[in-house]
């Protein structure tokens, strides 16, 4: 049983969807320059990590646990920003910003066990 397999194994058909049919995955690339500033730790895989299309038009956050991060964004684009939560495959409107802005993921209350994805779309 996939979803008996490994933590997180169940929302794998979350993340492919949302990877598919909500960013086109296969036009992202890494985008560290945009983090200004994060919390976590590149040994313990739990920093933010930043994709992002060749124009910057969208953006996608994975924040592997509740930290906050500071985010570049150009101050020349609006973003709408949505909050993607791969335990439901539901997507949440959260804000409209310009410039550069820290983004803290909502949480369940224990800061290890929640992923989320932040994606940013300029509009």
């Amino acid at each position: 049983m996939i979803d008996q397999d490994a933590r997180g194994a169940k929302y794998v058909r979350s993340f492919v969807d949302f990877m598919t049919k909500e960013i086109a995955f296969h036009e992202m690339m890494p985008a560290p320059q945009a983090l200004l500033k994060s919390d976590g730790s590149k040994e313990e895989g739990t920093l933010p990590l930043c994709l992002a299309d060749k124009d910057r038009k969208t953006i996608a956050l994975f924040f592997p646990r509740t930290d906050e991060c500071q985010l570049m964004l150009d101050p020349d684009k609006k973003y709408e920003a949505e909050w993607f939560n791969p335990r439901t495959g539901k997507l949440s409107k959260y804000s409209t910003w310009e410039g550069n802005v820290i983004f803290t993921p909502k949480t369940s209350g224990d800061p290890r066990s929640d992923d989320w994805v932040l994606i940013l779309r300029n509009k």
